[in-house]
């Protein structure tokens, strides 16, 4: 579970980026699900953690990112590579191969989350 400020913004992100469908949406929309194949992709407002924890690092892109990422394969890397960069998100670096044989690009998404998108 990824939290962020803006959940129906970053979801609108990643359906417009990805193609990624929603699964499960809660009636305040401030927890959105979405498919990715075997696994969820879940994301919640940082409101909601507030009311949790004392205190914990928001992710921002005026930050440093957190010590995680997302990794997403995908068939066209430069495509979405570009696509990801359009609607706000920043590069990190283009698509490069990688010592396993395949293409990454990395980009910090429009809420700085590291995402590392691989080509399938």
């Amino acid at each position: 579970m990824i939290h962020v400020t803006d959940v129906t913004q970053t979801v609108a992100w990643y359906h417009a980026v990805f193609g990624l469908k929603t699964k499960f949406v809660t009636e305040d929309g401030q927890y959105i699900e979405l498919l990715t194949g075997t696994t969820t992709l879940a994301f919640n407002a940082n409101a909601l953690e507030r009311s949790k924890y004392d205190n914990f690092a928001e992710n921002s892109l005026a930050e440093l990112p957190s010590g995680m990422h997302i990794a997403i394969s995908v068939p066209y890397l430069q495509t979405m590579y570009q696509k990801a960069l359009e609607p706000g998100a920043v590069s990190i670096n283009p698509p490069e191969a990688q010592p396993w044989r395949k293409r990454v690009a990395r980009i910090r998404n429009i809420n700085g989350v590291l995402v590392a998108i691989g080509e399938s």
